[in-house]
């Protein structure tokens, strides 16, 4: 897109030394600060993925991107020949890293497009096909686009760079990769909305970690603070809470002076400047690495979304029949459920409290199911402890015929995605907690059982076990094992009429009035697309 090089500004700062002074020691800024207007000029407003239904607004300055693009064309090298993926929607920072990346070095961006955005298999054959050279995703799907390589075989030979941002990079990964002879160079990388990126660091081949990856050191113009609850700077190895300082940050939220009174504070050390918080919990390690433990509070992060389990639960105590509530994120066949749980006066179900969060939180933050509780359990102090929340049973599987042949492969695929419990004939994936990672990850264990491929789009248009076991044909009259006989046209109609119901049944009959018309508008101009 383009070859031409917009002049900007070029911001720089000198790296300061990666471990953080002792505490006796006074942080003094060491970066030189862009010019006050153009750290007043806006480039774009990106929300964060509140979990109370009115996420928080940051504004990001052009200084910000701008000195971030500089950076990231000098440390990846990044030529006019460079193909970079954007991988990230426009919601998000990350999708504007991309996109100056490329265009300040004169590169070429590609858009995954979105009907494959979401499909492992079918990202890992765009990666190739694209000769692209440098991916930023977050580490939960490039698992998924991991495994989808060691299904098929296939090498990306012109991959050089991999950015992994968004949340904790699992050491499994880093082995996946540590001794791949066609390996791509990895960086883990971390760091706010509020300031993009805050700190980098490459995994080296052959490296692999005992418990968990380490963030880095800051980039240029960014400094990290480790500080402990009374804001003094923490000792190598003692966790505090992860403070920046930069003349690159937002500086507030849009239209929110209290919230952002509260994460901008006073830098003690410098007079007139401000640090922010972060949330996150981390420390500093003997060699000058940081370290990332977790989150401060109540805050998780689902999918590289930021939610906060106390505004789950306030939305849930809404609910006039709710007398109180709790949620929290269980780990379930490597993937991260979120479960709520509700005290509730008799005539109410966990599928009603569902649609309710449903209705009135954005996806990442509706619980996959709402578990009732005769009591929430409680510490010694009388707080509720999410510790002790049960982990949800299976729902009850309906008696029908028994599996046989095809259909008991897919079920088993069902239940191990699934993360156990009964599954039947008619048992629906994404009813029984799916999703759309779950999905891509039950797309890989079926094409590997089946051996075939299969697309995405078919677990959406045929979610039951009954229902995509009658869609498969013989693999010798289908070159993709599925789906070549319906259009894919058809088949993709099918897949919008499965996320509509989808979405029906997590809103209740009160809401489905407004969204039917809707729905079949979409259907239809896709239909003739």
């Amino acid at each position: 897109m383009g070859s031409g090089r917009p002049t900007l500004r070029r911001y720089t700062g000198r790296r300061r030394r990666a471990g953080l002074p002792q505490p006796w020691h006074t942080p003094h800024r060491t970066s030189p600060a862009p010019g006050r207007r153009q750290r007043r000029r806006p480039l774009c407003l990106v929300y964060t993925s509140g979990s109370t239904g009115a996420p928080k607004g940051i504004v990001l300055p052009h200084a910000t991107f701008a000195q971030l693009a500089d950076w990231e064309r000098e440390y990846y090298g990044i030529r006019p020949t460079g193909r970079i993926a954007q991988w990230a929607p426009f919601t998000y920072d990350a999708a504007y890293s991309d996109m100056f990346a490329a265009f300040c070095a004169g590169a070429t961006l590609c858009v995954v497009p979105e009907d494959r955005r979401r499909d492992p298999m079918a990202v890992a054959e765009w990666l190739r096909t694209e000769r692209i050279t440098r991916l930023g995703t977050v580490p939960a799907f490039f698992q998924l686009v991991t495994a989808a390589l060691e299904t098929t075989g296939a090498r990306l030979p012109d991959l050089e760079h991999v950015q992994l941002a968004g949340e904790a990079v699992p050491v499994r990964l880093v082995e996946a990769w540590a001794r791949r002879p066609d390996r791509p160079r990895l960086h883990n990388l971390y760091g706010p909305t509020e300031c993009v990126i805050a700190t980098y660091r490459e995994l080296l081949p052959g490296e692999v970690f005992p418990s968990s990856v380490p963030i880095g050191v800051p980039i240029p113009g960014r400094e990290v603070l480790v500080l402990d609850h009374r804001d003094r700077p923490c000792p190598v190895g003692v966790p505090g809470e992860i403070l920046l300082r930069s003349d690159f940050l937002a500086g507030a939220y849009h239209r929110r002076p209290e919230e952002s009174a509260r994460a901008y504070i006073p830098d003690p050390w410098e007079p007139g400047g401000r640090l922010y918080r972060t949330g996150d919990i981390g420390c500093y390690l003997p060699d000058g690495q940081l370290s990332f433990v977790g989150r401060t509070g109540s805050q998780v992060k689902i999918r590289g979304n930021r939610v906060e389990l106390e505004g789950v639960e306030a939305v849930l105590e809404s609910h006039p029949l709710v007398r109180e509530a709790a949620a929290t994120v269980h780990h379930v066949g490597g993937t991260q459920r979120l479960v709520g749980y509700a005290v509730a006066a008799p005539g109410v179900d966990g599928t009603q409290l569902r649609a309710h969060l449903a209705a009135r939180l954005p996806a990442p933050a509706v619980p996959d199911t709402v578990m009732l509780l005769d009591a929430l359990p409680r510490t010694r102090t009388n707080k509720r402890d999410r510790t002790r929340l049960p982990l949800p049973e299976a729902p009850p599987v309906a008696p029908t015929a028994p599996l046989t042949g095809v259909e008991q492969l897919v079920a088993d695929a069902w239940q191990q995605v699934l993360g156990g419990g009964p599954v039947g004939r008619r048992t629906n994936f994404f009813e029984a907690g799916g999703d759309s990672l779950r999905a891509a990850r039950l797309q890989l264990e079926l094409s590997r059982v089946l051996g075939r491929e299969i697309p995405l789009v078919d677990l959406f248009a045929r979610p039951t076990v009954a229902e995509f076991s009658e869609g498969l044909v013989p693999a010798g009259n289908d070159r993709m094992g599925t789906g070549a006989a319906e259009p894919r046209g058809r088949r993709r109609r099918a897949a919008v009429r499965g996320r509509a119901e989808a979405r029906s049944r997590a809103r209740g009959p009160a809401d489905d009035e407004g969204t039917q018309e809707q729905d079949a508008q979409t259907q239809a101009s896709r239909g003739s697309s």
